[in-house]
């Protein structure tokens, strides 16, 4: 079935998994969407972490309330296709707005874990005014941030664990730690979803060479949404030093650090953060960017007015 959405963008709607999947074709290659509860507040878009594709969400998508949920594979992941030649992240972000308008959404809320947090930093910088609120799991702002052990950072360059199940079972509680590193039972049951759509080697690569020029301090502090830091305490691929670094720059971030979080903390461990999540999602309604510009200028008006009376005072004083 192909119908057209949005402006002018053509979706495909193909019968894949469940009648809420189907692909949307942007600018670029066709993108594989997820899209449940069309309608349903305000819509949640989740961007996955390197290699990984729609289906590892679902331990999350199963704690989370009945609001619009869509989920993507963005390009070289699981059902996208792979470019061929690499996108850099300011393309990748640009990517998820054409996703946005074949869907007709002006604004939605975005959560972005791991590689897909520096996406959503990338989209809230570049395209502000399409994002109310950001959620930030397991994360980094780019360099420089605390980096993992050696050990760790090599095991994360190869898509290995995508591909044999011993392998995975040997590599991912060491680059997970939480309760994977622990908890085999709760281990296994995540490998189904991690083996059934492994990313192409060239696309894992482009993802990895992507993240690799990425660095959000030269315009972090001028990000004004509203956001939520989700981070684990061990997380061994990104460091807790990098959530609490993320908060304290963001002018409007707030931190969940969950004591003995991994690195995959939204699905070995979702029912710790949803209810925060939620909460924060249910929250008043989010600043828009004209509310930030508004509000700067209040504010700057408020100290010169202020700076005006105590001069006047001052003087009042001396005479």
């Amino acid at each position: 079935m192909v119908c057209t959405m949005g402006s002018g963008q053509q979706d495909v709607r193909v019968s894949i998994n469940t009648d809420d999947e189907f692909y949307v074709t942007a600018s670029g290659p066709r993108i594989r969407l997820q899209r449940r509860n069309i309608g349903n507040r305000v819509p949640l878009i989740l961007i996955n972490g390197i290699g990984a594709a729609i289906e590892m969400w679902q331990p999350l998508v199963d704690e989370l309330d009945e609001r619009e949920l869509i989920s993507l594979d963005l390009p070289g992941c699981g059902l996208s296709p792979t470019p061929l030649i690499p996108a850099r992240l300011q393309r990748i972000a640009a990517l998820v707005t054409e996703v946005m308008d074949a869907l007709d959404l002006e604004r939605a809320d975005i959560l972005g874990y791991s590689f897909g947090g520096v996406v959503a930093m990338e989209l809230a910088h570049r395209f502000p005014d399409r994002v109310h609120r950001l959620i930030l799991a397991s994360t980094v702002p780019g360099a420089p941030a605390a980096v993992p052990h050696p050990a760790v950072f090599a095991l994360m360059l190869s898509p290995l664990r995508y591909y044999h199940r011993r392998a995975a079972e040997l590599i991912i509680p060491l680059i997970a730690g939480g309760r994977t590193a622990y908890d085999r039972r709760q281990m296994r049951a995540g490998l189904h979803d991690r083996l059934k759509r492994p990313p192409p080697v060239r696309g894992y690569a482009y993802q990895l060479l992507a993240m690799s020029a990425f660095t959000s301090w030269p315009w972090l502090h001028r990000i004004p949404h509203r956001t939520l830091i989700v981070h684990g305490r061990d997380d061994p691929v990104s460091p807790a030093l990098n959530g609490r670094l993320l908060t304290a720059t963001m002018p409007n971030a707030r931190l969940l650090m969950v004591a003995g979080g991994g690195h995959l903390l939204l699905l070995d461990e979702p029912g710790r953060v949803a209810p925060a999540i939620v909460e924060f999602l249910e929250s008043a309604r989010p600043p828009t960017v004209q509310d930030e510009v508004c509000g700067r200028r209040a504010r700057s008006s408020i100290r010169r007015s202020t700076t005006q009376q105590r001069r006047k005072e001052r003087d009042n004083c001396r005479d």
